[in-house]
């Protein structure tokens, strides 16, 4: 890629705002004007120009900040007159109350980003001050940014609608690995985000079956058809869980140093292939567990169970899962019997999915709390969200879904054995305590939300939200006792 500089620029007056010597992309396709007007549209239709947050990108800016040890990590889109920032880190590094940090966005002719969408390439700048095209930006005089890497940030339809950039405020050698990293999250930051509006919008569903027009033998083999396909999905499932079994393993022993010591830089590699690996496989176990419960007749298989042993088994993948968002996990049982008579595979599932669930939903630092115990001979399972600043509730898009699909109650009364301090008048929901659109972030978790009430009624049990806006909400769930015939 060749930079030149516009002979406008040359002629730019000292006193004025926009930046002088400002590099341009010589590259040949669709002019400039209607490659804008493209771009455009799409951030209009993958609804990225509202200043609604991006979790998906937020969990990206996270996690390159985190790997690179980046002290300003952004994910933006361009408009026609701005970069408009959908998910940040460090910006608070420029400055209590800085103008960034607070509009959320940058004049587009200050970016150094702007190059990259126009280029549809990255920027690398180790040292911005030496770059006679960008040492006088506004990043530069006014907040002091010193060090600059940007990778394109691009749709399915190959079009560059915004950026992925690390910044710092001193001098930064970045190196190849650095920028494969920030391609990488790129790809998937979009690829995922493109993935959830298509499905929201209906582009990614099932066909409506329309079997009148087929014969007997045609029904025959669509249905034979559909059988083989799911079973070699389950199969490929099991096939992928074997090396990754392997390679979670080997990880392990050299991130424990086993062989021999690592370097600092090797132990921090291994360290990423094992929670990747890790995470891999808790998904991987995940699909054929539901797969399973899927193909499962609706019989209750009971038998003697230790419920704190199944609890702590069910909270261990979503731990793992979890790391990333900083979620803790918290589990107590009331003093007593831990022995309850149940159905194994479902109890583990339904914990699962509605505690990670809640998690997902739960901001960082805080503490998915699950405590076990028996009321009225029924065991009873209450979770709830603690928080340092926001004390103990639960998220606001569970309790929003929760009451969408009638689970609050406001007539069963709570005592200490719920994690309560004890509330004499229960009142239901109030709607103005949530927020304008308050659903859940993503699919997964409507899914597990709904699952975990599918599993509960299977088991014969009762879900239910129980509290109050003074004293927070808990899910509730409870089962009657059952004896081994």
């Amino acid at each position: 890629m060749h930079y030149g500089v516009t002979p406008a620029a040359t002629n730019s007056q000292p006193n004025q705002q926009p930046i002088g010597h400002r590099p341009v992309c010589s590259l040949d396709g669709t002019p400039p004007m209607a490659r804008e007007q493209i771009r455009l549209s799409i951030i209009e239709q993958l609804r990225l120009d509202t200043s609604k947050p991006i979790p998906i990108f937020e969990e990206a800016a996270q996690s390159v900040s985190r790997l690179l040890a980046a002290p300003i990590c952004l994910i933006s889109v361009f408009d026609r007159q701005n970069q408009l920032f959908k998910a940040t880190m460090g910006l608070s590094s420029l400055g209590l109350m800085n103008q960034l940090a607070a509009t959320r966005e940058l004049p587009k002719i200050e970016s150094f980003g702007i190059q990259v969408v126009d280029s549809g390439q990255s920027l690398m700048l180790s040292d911005v001050a030496q770059h006679p095209a960008f040492r006088k930006s506004l990043l530069v005089q006014r907040y002091g940014v010193q060090a600059y890497l940007g990778v394109p940030l691009m749709t399915s339809e190959r079009c560059c609608i915004g950026t992925l950039e690390v910044m710092d405020i001193m001098p930064h050698q970045y190196t190849q690995q650095d920028l494969a990293i920030l391609e990488l999250n790129a790809r998937w930051a979009m690829s995922e985000y493109e993935k959830q509006c298509w499905l929201k919008d209906g582009k990614i569903q099932q066909p409506t079956e329309n079997n009148d027009y087929l014969t007997s033998s045609d029904k025959q083999r669509q249905s034979r058809i559909n059988t083989l396909r799911t079973n070699l999905i389950s199969q490929l499932t099991q096939d992928l869980r074997t090396p990754l079994t392997a390679i979670t393993g080997m990880a392990s022993m050299l991130s424990r140093e086993i062989y021999g010591p690592l370097t600092q830089k090797q132990q921090e590699y291994a360290n990423i292939v094992l929670h990747s690996s890790q995470n891999l496989l808790s998904l991987t176990n995940e699909i054929m567990e539901l797969g399973a419960l899927n193909n499962s007749p609706w019989e209750l298989l009971l038998a003697p169970v230790d419920i704190e042993m199944l609890a702590q088994q069910s909270l261990q993948p979503i731990e793992t899962r979890s790391k990333q968002q900083e979620i803790n996990f918290n589990l107590t049982v009331e003093p007593g019997s831990r022995i309850w008579v149940l159905d194994k595979r479902i109890i583990k599932q339904l914990l699962y999915h509605l505690i990670l669930s809640i998690a997902k939903a739960s901001t960082s630092g805080s503490t998915v709390r699950l405590h076990i115990s028996r009321k009225d001979e029924r065991l009873t399972l209450a979770i709830w969200v603690s928080n340092p600043w926001l004390g103990d509730d639960l998220p606001q898009s569970v309790l929003s879904w929760g009451q969408q699909n009638k689970l609050l109650s406001s007539t069963k009364p709570l005592d200490t054995t719920y994690g309560f301090e004890i509330v004499e008048n229960l009142s239901p929901l109030d709607t103005n305590d949530l927020t304008e659109g308050s659903t859940p972030t993503d699919l997964r978790q409507e899914l597990g939300l709904l699952l975990s009430q599918q599993l509960t009624d299977i088991h014969g049990g009762e879900i239910m939200i129980q509290g109050s806006s003074n004293h927070g909400y808990r899910y509730i769930v409870s089962f009657p006792p059952f004896e081994v015939e």
